[in-house]
């Protein structure tokens, strides 16, 4: 594993197909915008890299995933001359994050160990997949100081938990365990606190092993029918089932199948 320091607020780990960043900004991981700055070059990194195929999102071991968005950052804008221009910069690098990670050719794994609220929670959204720890809590207090999420959580919850649920869950701005958004679709798997990370682990490597043109169009086909009208995702599905059903892995799969073997998909990367 090659540990990389290039980043301030962000430890980044290359472990081969599978990388790892951990959010570092004690002590409860606040989501600045030079963080998010961060974590906006790592997903465009790892996009341009043909051999990262994952890429794991968390904590500092066993610590807060994230607390959420710094208000310091947000009563500057408040009180700025320049108030609504502030908001608008901030908004828009913002949705360009949300973009970058749904689009993505690599699967994004949250781990999450600890509290993820406010903006923290918001960032889960935008992952493929969420492993929890089964003591983690996670919510959207944001009503309580007056604001509401702006970062993806009412674009993207409801599609997860359904429209009343959703509404019911930022108005309150109440937060619950891990179990609780395991049930509503949220949390893809709640774990023991020690065993998080390994389960995470485990799953990163075994996606790693699948073949990329497939898992990249399984991602693309379903962020198309999410976001594009159904016709245009049905064209956009057509195209990349004959894009995988010409590519080289594929004709390694159907041949490893009639030759009664397991496929050898890391010849192909």
């Amino acid at each position: 594993m090659v540990t990389d320091d290039t980043y301030q607020y962000l430890d980044y780990e290359d472990d081969g197909a599978v990388r790892t960043v951990r959010i570092d900004n004690p002590p409860v991981n606040l989501l600045t915008s030079d963080l998010k700055a961060e974590l906006f070059d790592v997903v465009e990194r790892i996009e341009a890299d043909p051999e990262a195929r994952c890429l794991l999102l968390r904590g500092q071991k066993r610590g807060t995933f994230s607390g959420g968005r710094d208000l310091n950052e947000s009563r500057s804008w408040i009180e700025s001359t320049e108030t609504g221009a502030e908001i608008e910069d901030a908004w828009n690098r913002g949705r360009k994050l949300i973009h970058e990670m749904l689009t993505s050719s690599a699967v994004i794994v949250a781990v999450v160990e600890g509290a993820a609220v406010g903006g923290g929670a918001e960032l889960l959204l935008h992952c493929d997949v969420v492993f929890a720890s089964a003591d983690a809590e996670i919510g959207f207090p944001e009503i309580e100081r007056g604001l509401f999420p702006g970062t993806g959580a009412i674009e993207l919850l409801p599609d997860l938990v359904g429209r009343r649920t959703a509404l019911a869950i930022l108005l309150t701005g109440d937060v619950y365990p891990a179990s609780e958004w395991a049930e509503l679709g949220v949390v893809t798997d709640v774990c023991e606190p020690p065993e998080t990370y390994a389960a995470a682990t485990a799953f990163a490597e075994t996606v790693a092993g699948r073949p990329a043109p497939a898992v990249a169009a399984i991602k693309r086909t379903l962020e198309a029918y999410r976001t594009a009208s159904p016709e245009a995702a049905r064209r956009r599905e057509l195209a990349l089932f004959k894009e995988v059903f010409t590519s080289p892995e594929a004709a390694e799969g159907v041949r490893a199948f009639f030759e009664d073997r397991d496929p050898d998909f890391g010849s192909h990367e």
